[in-house]
């Protein structure tokens, strides 16, 4: 062994070895040198600052799926076993992708909520769930203005309709 040799464990360190560390540090340390370089980000050598950055506002808004029983009462259809196979969350956001605001076509939402509405009422009928018959849904756009503890919960700020369907005479 030379008197330069790494060893690892008493073992020499084969140069495939060696060469295979370098190119491994090259890989995934040069891009992160040349996002400290470059400042800000570089995709796809983010740094996901979206998930750091306080927001400037307490303000908050979320989604609020209901569904209207045919003599007007609302229920929220946050169980999750009204809404088999999605977990809420995960819905509430996927509407936000499929435009549930409106802003660009908000016809894919609404096919999205027709066929819930459909789906809610089939797993009613089979006897999968014990929620009561729903003539719509309806999307609601909740705010707060948050306080501590989520002190304000059940009392949004604000509450604007954002979409409402119903199951089409012929279902």
């Amino acid at each position: 062994m030379g008197r330069h040799a790494v060893t690892f464990d008493g073992r020499p360190i084969r140069r495939r070895q060696r060469l295979a560390a370098y190119v491994a540090i090259l890989a995934f340390g040069l891009p992160s040198v040349l996002v400290a370089l470059v400042g800000g980000e570089a995709w796809p050598l983010l740094d996901y600052r979206m998930y750091a950055d306080s927001k400037p506002t307490s303000e908050v808004d979320w989604l609020e799926l209901v569904g209207r029983t045919p003599d007007g009462n609302a229920v929220r259809l946050d169980d999750e076993g009204y809404i088999v196979p999605f977990a809420y969350s995960e819905l509430l956001r996927s509407l936000y992708s499929l435009d549930v605001l409106g802003e660009l076509d908000p016809t894919p939402a609404r096919r999205a909520l027709i066929g819930l509405l459909d789906a809610y009422e089939t797993q009613r009928r089979l006897g999968e769930h014990n929620g009561p018959p729903l003539d719509r849904i309806e999307v609601y756009r909740v705010r707060w203005t948050a306080q501590p503890g989520a002190a304000n919960f059940d009392k949004p700020d604000s509450r604007t309709l954002l979409q409402s369907v119903s199951l089409p005479a012929t279902m």
